[in-house]
């Protein structure tokens, strides 16, 4: 299993590939339940991020930090609601920069929105199912 140390050394060992090692230590904290510092990471990576698969990366890690989130003891009720809500707000922001970078015109990338494990914390909300609602609505309008 990945350790944050081993993706630290290969930050540091590979700085060609940085971002994207990044996003896996971001990935790997959420995982570890280091919500709030993986959030802000993957929140960080995308600002600076071109690509739509950067972007989709971290509504991975930002909907891994819901889960997380969601599973925090250490908060009480309120916190957790505001984070969960905060996460899944950003995740969906996140999808709709890889939207608009043609991410999704790809028909596996679309159909991953529906099978992707790292978005099971975030696909009942509503906000979510409205988003993958219009999204769909429009991609099919688009290629008929």
């Amino acid at each position: 299993s990945e350790s944050i140390a081993d993706w630290e050394e290969v930050i540091a060992l590979a700085p060609e590939s940085r971002a994207s090692s990044q996003m896996q230590l971001a990935r790997t904290r959420a995982m570890a339940e280091d919500h709030a510092t993986a959030a802000s990471e993957a929140i960080r990576l995308a600002a600076s991020g071109a690509a739509g698969e950067v972007f989709y990366q971290a509504a991975c890690v930002l909907a891994l930090s819901t889960a997380a989130a969601e599973r925090d003891t250490k908060l009480d009720e309120k916190q957790r609601q505001a984070l969960v809500a905060q996460y899944t707000h950003e995740a969906i922001n996140a999808l709709t920069n890889a939207r608009d970078k043609g991410y999704f015109n790809d028909e596996r990338h679309l159909q991953e929105l529906n099978t992707e494990t790292d978005f099971a914390a975030i696909r009942e909300s509503d906000a979510f199912k409205e988003w993958l609602r219009k999204l769909i609505r429009v991609h099919d309008e688009e290629t008929g």
